[in-house]
């Protein structure tokens, strides 16, 4: 009988448990509601704080207005008109007097070309000119084959004259005295004489001779 009661109390234990777990579990809270709850309060938590404190985003990048460069203004030309005609030019007291037409050259009469060389000879030519003024005279040059070469200046042999020919000795020449025996030039050329002495070319250059002297 002892047996039987303790059966018995632990069967009617074990009912009472049964019974209580039961009534747990129909008035117990809900895990999975708890758990979906839970997630659902962090999540309005999260959007809530995202709302209230925004972060503060990059701001767009602001394009750099440079100031616009003002062309500078070209200067413009301005013609002015030219005159329609030239002024004549007024002479002055320096300006050079205008040259004259130059004198024709005398034309040589002897010796002929490419004669030998006496010891004295006599030069002679002819004038187609005018009349010789008082101041212009007749000149002879003779200058040798290297200063022809050289392009130096044709030298007087005598005295300018007025006459048409004139007797030299040829050892006096001042060209052969430089450069002796060997091939000569002459001719006659018309020169003045300045107001200050000096003697120039009033004509121009005609023909020249060939001579030899030995």
């Amino acid at each position: 009988m002892r047996i039987l009661r303790y059966i018995l109390i632990v069967l009617g234990v074990i009912t009472i448990g049964i019974v209580a777990y039961a009534q747990w579990l129909a008035w117990g809270p809900d895990v999975s509601a708890q758990a979906t709850l839970a997630a659902y309060s962090q999540a309005r938590r999260e959007e809530a704080f995202a709302t209230s404190t925004p972060v503060p985003s990059a701001p767009p990048p602001t394009a750099t207005v440079l100031p616009s460069e003002t062309p500078t203004p070209k200067p413009t030309k301005t013609l002015v008109p030219l005159p329609t005609g030239r002024p004549a030019r007024k002479a002055t007291a320096t300006d050079p007097p205008s040259s004259p037409t130059p004198a024709p050259a005398p034309v040589l009469l002897s010796p002929e070309e490419g004669v030998t060389a006496l010891d004295r000879m006599v030069f002679g030519w002819a004038w187609d000119g005018p009349a010789l003024k008082e101041n212009q005279f007749f000149d002879l040059r003779i200058w040798s084959l290297q200063e022809e070469q050289q392009g130096s200046p044709r030298r007087g042999v005598v005295p300018p004259t007025k006459a048409t020919s004139v007797e030299v000795a040829m050892a006096a020449v001042p060209a052969i005295v430089d450069y002796g025996p060997g091939e000569y030039f002459w001719t006659v050329v018309l020169v003045e004489y300045g107001a200050d002495g000096s003697l120039v070319v009033a004509g121009t250059w005609g023909e020249s001779r060939r001579l030899v002297y030995r």
